[in-house]
C-alpha cells in the first residue's frame, strides 16, 4: 500500500473509532495518527524512558520495528496513534489499544524465538508469540 493509500485509510478509520460508542453515552475519541515521527515531543520523551543499549540506540530510531503484544501486529518505528484525550501513544493499527510503552516489543526480541519469521515483517499481518503468523 502506498503512502498516501496509508494515510487515507488511517483517516477513515480515525473517523469511524471516534464515531464508536463506549461507556454511558457516546464517547468522541479524537485520534491522530502518525508516520515518522520521530521528531514529535512524546514520541522522543518515550524513547528515552529505556536504556541505551551497548551501540547507543534506543529501538526508537528510524529503520527498526516494533511488535504489539495486544495485537500481535509489528509496525515500524516513528508510528503511533495519539488519543487527543489522554495524551497517550498507542500502537498505529485503529482497532488495538495496545500503550506504545508498556505493549511494544523490539520486533529483534520476537525473531529470537521465531526464526521462521521474516527479518523485516509485513505490516497487517499477526505474528503470535506462540504458533506462527497469518494474515
Amino acid at each position: 500500500m502506498k503512502s498516501k493509500e496509508r494515510t487515507n485509510a488511517m483517516r477513515r478509520a480515525a473517523r469511524a473509532l471516534r464515531k464508536r460508542k463506549g461507556g454511558r453515552g457516546k464517547v468522541e475519541v479524537a485520534w491522530e495518527f502518525v508516520e515518522g515521527g520521530f521528531e514529535d515531543r512524546q514520541y522522543v520523551a518515550v524513547s528515552e524512558i529505556f536504556e541505551p543499549f551497548e551501540d547507543g540506540t534506543t529501538g526508537y530510531e528510524p529503520g527498526n520495528w516494533f511488535w504489539c503484544m495486544h495485537c500481535e501486529r509489528a509496525y515500524p518505528s516513528g508510528s503511533f496513534k495519539r488519543n487527543n484525550q489522554d495524551g497517550l501513544l498507542y500502537c498505529p493499527y485503529p482497532d488495538c489499544s495496545g500503550d506504545i510503552v508498556l505493549d511494544a516489543r523490539g520486533w529483534d526480541l520476537l525473531l529470537d524465538s521465531h526464526e521462521d519469521y521474516p527479518v523485516i515483517p509485513e505490516r497487517g499481518t499477526v505474528y503470535p508469540l506462540y504458533g506462527h503468523g497469518s494474515k
